[in-house]
């Protein structure tokens, strides 16, 4: 199963691969990434979309190695100087003929701050040949970790960054499990839990749903200590204790994000270092991984009961509403307080409105307090179901985790009782 693959072939990172096959051929396009992101599979992405640009031509530089910017890109391109007399720079490297309609660099090497002038040359030079009438300038893509950089980007008009940022969505990850556990032939039971507990969980990150993918079906203790390996990077004390300060960063920035959107300089650097999460569905996140690592377990929690309530509430509600319904097809639509009557005056006035709106502890009440010979004898087999119902009812109402061994003891029953 490779959710990576699955997940990288939905909308949302389509539309950001789009966004730079339509930016190149416009501006000098960067693609930044953080470092918990393999560059050999984003480049892999936009090599495959870049093929797919009808009328374009490109070449490419893999790694510059030891040379400079200027002679590694000319190098990489094929470049026929004018002459030998004529000097090596970006504007007479532009003027070359023959040249493709860009240049592809995978990754930038060590030399980040010769980089980030030769980018800023490069687009300012390109918007001059193209204001002064030149059709056909070369443009530029480059694919870089922020921290290449050192944190400081190429600055100047004609430059379009795009942040591998803003997807996928909890709602295409959920998806990509789908198509994930039917490929792997799991039960229904372990798909659904992990469709909605996994995407709750790890907000954006991939290779986090990934590693904890056969993972979700065990405790939460077990589940913290997969976390905190994952996180197996951070053990210095000083970024453990900057984490209070970044949940605090990250209240104050709960705006919606646009795939590929630029982030907050604040945020640069705990987004390049892979410490935040997004998805639209629940905002901008730090990661859990990194929570668990830190100490941080309740607000973990926080995320496994999202997803735990999401699949549960339904489930539990469809349960009741089936009991109701036999119960009241059995016994007639005054069931509910023929024998003992809710003690809440509200659920007393509602289920004389209807039937259906009797809770699933009130069931369990008159489960338990009748006497034998009761005609809801004839109804026993749905006591246990009833009561399982319930107390999963009770514990996602007061924030309390279920594990999914109960998920799958609730279904076996359901199943068994036909309801």
């Amino acid at each position: 199963m490779d959710l990576e693959e699955i997940t990288y072939s939905l909308p949302s990172t389509q539309t950001f691969l789009d966004s730079i096959a339509r930016s190149v051929g416009q501006n000098v396009v960067i693609v930044l990434l953080p470092d918990n992101l393999s560059r050999e599979m984003v480049g892999r992405l936009v090599r495959i979309r870049l093929d797919m640009m009808a009328g374009f031509s490109f070449c490419e530089l893999s790694d510059p190695g030891r040379s400079d910017p200027l002679t590694a890109s000319s190098e990489a391109m094929n470049a026929s100087w004018a002459s030998d007399r004529t000097r090596r720079n970006i504007e007479n490297l532009l003027r070359c003929a023959g040249l493709p309609d860009f240049l592809y660099v995978h990754r930038i090497g060590s030399d980040g701050l010769r980089w980030c002038d030769f980018i800023e040359n490069w687009a300012n030079e390109r918007l001059q040949l193209r204001n002064s009438g030149r059709a056909k300038v070369p443009s530029l893509c480059v694919i870089s970790k922020l921290r290449d950089f050192g944190f400081r980007l190429p600055q100047g008009e004609g430059i379009t960054y795009r942040w591998w940022w803003g997807f996928p969505s909890a709602l295409e990850m959920r998806l990509a499990c789908r198509i994930a556990n039917e490929r792997d032939g799991n039960s229904i039971e372990v798909g659904r839990w992990r469709e909605h507990v996994l995407p709750a969980l790890v907000g954006s990150d991939v290779q986090l749903a990934q590693e904890i993918w056969t993972e979700l079906d065990k405790d939460i203790d077990y589940m913290i200590g997969s976390l905190m390996d994952f996180w197996d990077n951070v053990e210095e004390p000083a970024m453990l204790s900057s984490v209070d300060a970044l949940l605090e960063a990250v209240k104050n920035h709960q705006s919606a994000f646009a795939i590929g959107q630029e982030l907050p300089e604040d945020l640069w650097e705990p987004w390049a270092k892979g410490r935040l999460v997004y998805t639209p569905e629940h905002g901008l996140e730090v990661h859990p991984a990194l929570l668990s690592h830190s100490g941080h377990r309740v607000e973990v929690e926080k995320r496994l009961w999202r997803g735990q309530a999401e699949l549960l509430l339904p489930v539990l509600n469809e349960i009741r509403l089936r009991i109701c319904t036999q119960f009241t097809d059995a016994y007639g639509i005054d069931w509910p307080f023929k024998w003992r009557a809710p003690a809440n005056g509200y659920e007393l006035e509602q289920v004389k409105i209807t039937p259906l709106a009797t809770e699933l502890g009130h069931i369990h009440y008159l489960f338990a307090n009748a006497d034998p010979g009761h005609p809801l004898d004839a109804v026993v087999h749905l006591s246990g179901l009833a009561l399982n119902a319930r107390n999963m009812r009770n514990q996602i109402a007061h924030n309390k985790l279920v594990v999914y061994r109960e998920f799958e003891l609730l279904c076996q029953e359901r199943n068994r009782v036909g309801c």
